[in-house]
């Protein structure tokens, strides 16, 4: 199962009780996951999700479990989401609110494409902005409220046990074939053979890969990493396709961070790979 949302608020408390800069950051991440658990998402009746039989079948072949049907969720229930992470984002970033209001418009306006791209999306098919929209969202932006609203439906509507996705190693995720956005090394005991565990940008899911190359282009010539002081985070870098992954080296510490807390705690990790000319 993905992680749960308690679990992260509480992490991210305790987080910000230890290093009280990072208050402002954690702050709006705590609003928008108490945004997300506050949503009772219920998939639509005809949503069945596959046997084990057939879950087994598909990891087999590379196909993310979400991925072999419909899904079917609530449209006003993610719409009222989508506004509220717009708006907690605004309360918390002025900065970004003419943006956020492009992003609610594109979503949920009177041409509103809410549905539409939620299905592109989750197919893997992108988030094209169509060249004659007059006020284009900010595609980074979008695709970070589009996470946040999404989650709590694709958590909702992933029930198999974690010990089915054990033969998974490839770089998607095995749940909603999201990308990964944080990484753990680990030693190979900890994770079923695998020396790095994968966090899911979409759902949460974690999942073993191996340890060395890039999990969006699979390269590994160009695939390079800068640590911070304490070497326990790690910055990844690929050249060749110019991606970046955050990773906390659990082998260096005993403290056992969630991956989803870590992920917010390094935030300064995100400005500094985008400030070099990489992105997610």
């Amino acid at each position: 199962m993905p992680n749960s949302t308690k679990e992260i608020i509480n992490g991210l408390k305790a987080a910000r009780q230890k290093d009280p800069s990072l208050a402002d950051v954690i702050d709006l991440y705590r609003a928008l996951l108490e945004a997300q658990e506050r949503v009772q998402p219920v998939p639509a009746p005809a949503f069945t999700l596959p046997t084990a039989e057939e879950s087994e079948q598909a990891l087999q072949q590379g196909i993310p479990l979400l991925h072999m049907v419909p899904l079917s969720f609530d449209l006003q229930a993610v719409s009222r989401l989508a506004t509220d992470v717009c708006r907690i984002v605004a309360e918390h970033r002025p900065d970004l609110a003419d943006s956020l209001a492009a992003v609610s418009r594109h979503l949920l306006g009177q041409n509103g494409q809410l549905e539409g791209l939620m299905t592109r999306y989750l197919n893997g098919e992108g988030l094209d902005i169509a060249a004659d929209e007059s006020q284009p969202p900010d595609q980074s932006l979008l695709t970070f409220v589009l996470n946040h609203t999404l989650r709590p439906f694709l958590q909702s509507a992933i029930q198999n046990p974690q010990s089915k996705i054990d033969m998974w190693s490839r770089p998607i995720c095995p749940m909603c074939g999201g990308s990964p956005d944080f990484a753990a090394l680990v030693s190979g005991e900890d994770n079923d053979g695998h020396a790095r565990r994968l966090l899911c940008t979409r759902c949460n899911t974690e999942w073993g890969y191996q340890r060395s190359g890039c999990p969006f282009c699979e390269r590994t010539e160009q695939w390079a990493y800068f640590p911070d002081e304490n070497e326990v985070f790690r910055l990844y870098v690929c050249d060749a396709c110019h991606r970046y992954l955050k990773t906390v080296d659990w082998r260096q510490t005993f403290a056992h961070r969630s991956l989803p807390v870590a992920r917010v705690i390094t935030l300064d990790m995100d400005v500094a790979a985008v400030q070099a000319g990489y992105g997610e």
